[in-house]
């Protein structure tokens, strides 16, 4: 009748079935007012001395199948307790005795032998001018709490579009199956499998028809994995296998399994599709005991996948963990970099080959760490774009740029340009033409003297969604650059259409100019079709006089490099351009 877990009223006046303060009278109630109510009431309210009831309500009557004109004598209370339930009704009659109130839930047998969950109340009490002991009881039905509990239970823990496990299952399962495992000494393992270039399905077909491609990856996975495996979605495009009860090899086959049934073509949107996916796997082998860690892990893996080319397996390393703690680790000083004005920018200058004059400076960011000293932008860059912060840095890059190019104004250094590297995130952004125009305008600089760096690989993967917003900024009047020219591959069809004034190559092919003829030949031809195209060069990684006179030979008109100057602080070029004035002021006066 009673669950064990149940507790007394003791210390509960305001609970269910709490002794009421017996100073506490109820007004004169007539019988029949009183009986009228217990009957009205849906819940179940019995009186019995253990062998017999004594009393019962209609709604009780109808639970039991007992009519409700008759005494009830025939019906043995003990009857309507499942077999499951009697040792817990015995230690309630006895919390009874001493507590003298109880209440809790119960499962009670109906007449057609259905069993439904209720909740309790009970208490001691006796007959008036007797000592027979009688148990007075209210029973409330908890059948439709109980179904609403048990769907939203089953809710939370189901991914909504494939009906898959979701992350809170997941970890819970994980949570058992770990300690399962350490309690029986066998292995489990986690699987996750990430979609390779699923964004590109999103953006082409649009999002009915990315969600329909994750029902069927969900499906393929499902047939693919063994009936003992739990598969759940995580989110977007991100899918998790929990394997039990490993044999030796066993992960890997099931990986295995999973990337031979994507490798099929899907039919969606009446087009067909071939993927591939990238796939981390992990074991408890590692020896970790957290299910949240573990699962990261197993994501790890998926990242060490894709930084192979993707379309393969990876087991995680140990080793990769402490990579990402301190990748992590760089992130949060990344973010607090920006808070306290840790950046700075240095400049290059870039002249005429002919001439060697200042055409115009690159504005080259540095990272002066509190602890590290200066970080070079190949340390932090890559992760600034990979979470977003080079949103932030870039535009501090192009303020600061302003704040500079005014400062030198004001030393009468009017006629300055400065080249600032623009990261694919900034260009995709919707409204950066207006940031960009909003802080030339809070300087008052022209757009004339900024010209903005993009690199090559960019354009070659993603010109159709860039090319009219380089076009739109030419037209406004920023020169544009492609950067890092010959590491993108570029057909000459593609740099024909592309809205470039020059194309700046990268110094990987510079460096060897001297002692390797095949490239400056490569050079060579690069420089021949840029002219072709109509296009102006600029050489970076100029580090000699050797290789100044190989690309002025080559008809390469601008120059780059520590040949001509390392990047400085922006003061030092102020120092030196006014010095160079002052120099030639004093030369003229003397003639």
């Amino acid at each position: 009748m009673a669950r064990s877990d149940a507790k007394p009223d003791r210390d509960r006046s305001d609970a269910p079935g709490a002794v009421a303060d017996p100073s506490m009278e109820l007004p004169d109630i007539d019988q029949v007012d009183l009986k009228r109510l217990l009957e009205a009431t849906p819940d179940l309210v019995v009186l019995t001395d253990g062998r017999r009831f004594l009393y019962m309500n209609r709604a009780a009557s109808r639970f039991l199948g007992s009519d409700p004109r008759s005494d009830h004598a025939d019906l043995d209370p003990g009857s309507v307790i499942p077999a499951s339930e009697r040792a817990s009704l015995t230690r309630a009659i006895q919390r009874i005795s001493s507590e003298r109130a109880w209440h809790g839930e119960t499962l009670l047998e109906r007449h057609d032998g259905a069993i439904v969950p209720f909740s309790a109340v009970a208490f001691e009490t006796s007959r008036t001018n007797s000592d027979q002991r009688v148990f007075a009881a209210i029973f409330r039905d908890l059948s439709t709490q109980k179904a609403y509990e048990l769907e939203l239970e089953s809710t939370i823990h189901v991914e909504e579009l494939t009906g898959l496990a979701n992350r809170r299952r997941l970890l819970e399962e994980l949570g058992s199956a770990i300690r399962s495992g350490q309690e029986q000494r066998t292995d489990i393992g986690l699987i996750a499998v990430d979609i390779d270039r699923f964004k590109f399905v999103n953006e082409t077909l649009g999002p009915a028809a990315g969600d329909r491609l994750l029902v069927a990856v969900a499906d393929r996975i499902q047939l693919a994995v063994r009936t003992s495996d739990i598969v759940a979605r995580l989110s977007g495009d991100e899918f998790v296998v929990l394997c039990t009860e490993l044999e030796s090899e066993t992960l890997q086959l099931v990986a295995e399994r999973i990337r031979e049934a994507l490798s099929h073509p899907f039919t969606i949107a009446q087009r067909e599709l071939s993927l591939t996916v990238s796939l981390g796997i992990v074991d408890s082998a590692s020896r970790r005991t957290d299910p949240e860690t573990l699962l990261q892990d197993a994501i790890a893996a998926i990242h060490e996948a894709k930084e192979q080319g993707g379309n393969r397996i990876a087991r995680f390393d140990p080793v990769r963990r402490l990579q990402i703690a301190s990748r992590l680790e760089l992130e949060q000083e990344l973010r607090m970099a920006l808070r306290n004005d840790e950046f700075e920018l240095a400049y290059q200058n870039e002249v005429w080959l002919t001439s060697e004059e200042l055409v115009c400076l690159e504005a080259l960011i540095r990272w002066r760490h509190p602890e590290r000293g200066l970080v070079p932008p190949d340390q932090f860059i890559p992760l600034a774009e990979e979470t977003g912060l080079i949103l932030s840095i870039g535009n501090w890059v192009i303020a600061e740029v302003c704040r500079q190019l005014r400062e030198w104004r004001a030393a009468g250094l009017d006629g300055m340009s400065v080249s600032i590297n623009i990261s694919p995130r900034q260009l995709a952004q919707a409204d950066f033409p207006q940031i960009l125009h909003a802080m030339l305008e809070q300087e008052e600089i022209r757009p004339n003297q900024i010209n903005l760096e993009i690199t090559e690989s960019v354009m070659t993967e993603q010109s159709r969604s860039f090319v009219s917003r380089i076009r739109d900024l030419r037209q406004a009047g920023f020169t544009m650059i492609m950067d890092d020219f010959g590491t993108g591959y570029s057909s000459l069809s593609q740099l024909r259409s592309l809205p470039f004034s020059i194309l700046k190559i990268d110094k990987s092919f510079v460096l060897d100019l001297i002692d390797e003829e095949a490239d400056r030949q490569l050079v060579d031809a690069m420089i021949r079709m840029a002219h072709a195209l109509g296009r102006i060069v600029v050489a970076e990684g100029v580090e000699t006089a050797e290789h100044a006179e190989i690309l002025t030979d080559l008809s390469c008109e601008i120059a780059q490099g520590w040949y001509f100057g390392r990047p400085v602080p922006g003061r030092e070029i102020t120092d030196m351009l006014v010095s160079a004035r002052e120099a030639e002021e004093k030369e003229a006066e003397g003639h």
